[in-house]
């Protein structure tokens, strides 16, 4: 009951659409011809401040983690019903790995950063940032901030930022969230996975390091998530686990990413091992948050669930794609409707589905 009436106070409060439910798919099935990319995999989401939605993935030339990927950009300035021809933004010429492309948008000045990572054989890892002061329509060149990482106290060598998207805080500082780890030629157990966040609290001027996730020994937290719920900001964190399905694991920080909790499970029912999106939003003094993933068996059956208690309880999951799905992320746009940008089948392409809460909320069944 809690959770309905919640539901119902905050449709109350936002403008009123007609119910919304529309499919695009950004990057089709098949090889690019133009720039020989097999796939696309590992997904971004921006709107810059003057509305335009930017769309970022791994243009995957060669499959596999570690082989060869640009990162590529689709713009579409109607929240997402046509997007642009794909552009190239980090081009790999000579066989680099370019990986997990996570944006982040300085609400103040415009600008956008674009971090991402190079990855050498699964083994170790240089992370990097681009910057945007048009919305997206040109970028600088690279800067490398792997040196953030020297305080590691394990002093892993792999560190990848996101998956998905950073956030900014009321305070105006950006956080975007990096898992980190050894070589994956350990054992799972020996890998020491972990998360942490940077930050930037003087608009992106500079970037510094944030606290790290305790509990290595205890979880293998890796690819996740951050969202704000009220004055704390939350990360939500992927497991690496063998199991057909597996919990989440969730640590809070009160004071912008310094220190963090000791993480506990997520409420949201098990899942297969996958990347998950997760947003939030607070009116009027209620937090919102919603997640997309694959319920399975497998990486199938993409759907979304809210919660309107700060991610303690979950409303049932609701279709958004019927099929093979893997990794997501999802943001809130200016129209106050969502957007999810997801990956479907093998070899795997990118699709987008932008809702509203009518839909959300609504008895509307879509498994097409």
């Amino acid at each position: 009951m809690k959770l309905l009436f919640a539901v119902f106070f905050f449709c109350l409060q936002i403008p009123s659409f007609a119910q919304t439910f529309v499919q695009s798919v950004l990057w089709p099935q098949g090889i690019d011809s133009a720039d020989l990319v097999k796939e696309h995999f590992v997904y971004g989401l921006a709107q810059a401040n003057n509305g335009d939605v930017l769309a970022f993935a791994e243009g995957r030339i060669q499959l596999g983690d570690d082989r060869p990927h640009h990162i590529v950009l689709k713009r579409s300035k109607n929240n997402g019903k046509d997007w642009s021809p794909s552009q190239i933004i980090v081009r790999s010429t000579n066989g680099e790995s370019f990986t997990n492309p996570t944006p982040v948008v300085d609400k103040k000045s415009g600008s956008i950063f674009l971090f991402y990572a190079r990855n050498f054989s699964n083994d170790s890892s240089k992370v990097y940032y681009i910057t945007s002061r048009d919305h997206g329509s040109t970028w600088s060149s690279a800067t490398e901030v792997t040196r953030l990482f020297d305080g590691d106290s394990l002093k892993r060598p792999f560190h990848l930022p996101g998956p998905g998207h950073g956030i900014t805080l009321s305070n105006g500082h950006m956080l975007v969230q990096v898992w980190h780890r050894y070589s994956v030629k350990n054992p799972i157990a020996d890998r020491k996975y972990g998360v942490s966040i940077i930050y930037s609290d003087d608009h992106g001027k500079t970037w510094k390091a944030g606290g790290y996730v305790p509990g290595v020994d205890n979880f293998s937290a890796n690819e996740s998530r951050i969202v704000t719920i009220g004055n704390k900001v939350m990360v939500d964190a992927r497991l690496a686990d063998t199991a057909s399905f597996v919990h989440r694991v969730q640590s809070f920080s009160d004071d912008g990413g310094l220190n963090w909790s000791w993480p506990q499970y997520s409420t949201i029912e098990p899942f297969p091992s996958v990347d998950a999106g997760l947003t939030s939003l607070t009116h009027k003094g209620h937090t919102y948050v919603l997640c997309t993933r694959p319920l399975g068996p497998g990486r199938n059956d993409l759907a979304i669930s809210y919660s309107t208690d700060g991610a303690k309880s979950w409303s049932k999951p609701k279709l958004l794609f019927k099929g093979p799905s893997n990794y997501s992320d999802i943001i809130e746009l200016k129209d106050h409707s969502f957007l999810v940008l997801y990956g479907r089948g093998k070899p795997r392409y990118a699709a987008a589905v932008r809702f509203d809460w009518k839909w959300l909320t609504s008895d509307i069944k879509t498994d097409k």
